[in-house]
């Protein structure tokens, strides 16, 4: 099981999600930067999608988000 945090950009993500794993004592796992250490070769995910665009950059997004979801008892920060 894992937790997962979802919403705009912008929302504070970010900051909920490590105050929730610091609370919980459970690790943290980004979509963003997994992505950027699969995909990017150095480049930050807003370089992937401006390199790539939207359509290609969701499928990577989604390969991200699978290989964060297969630990379990972690807290997942989506981008």
């Amino acid at each position: 099981m894992n937790i997962v945090i979802i919403g705009p950009k912008g929302s504070g993500k970010s900051t909920i999600g490590a105050a929730l794993a610091d609370l919980l004592q459970l690790p943290i796992a980004d979509t963003d930067k997994t992505l950027e250490e699969l995909h990017g070769q150095g480049k930050s995910f807003r370089e992937i999608y401006k390199e790539i665009g939207e359509e290609a950059f969701r499928d990577l997004e989604r390969q991200a988000v699978a290989q964060c979801s297969q630990n379990d008892w972690h807290i997942i920060i989506t981008g």
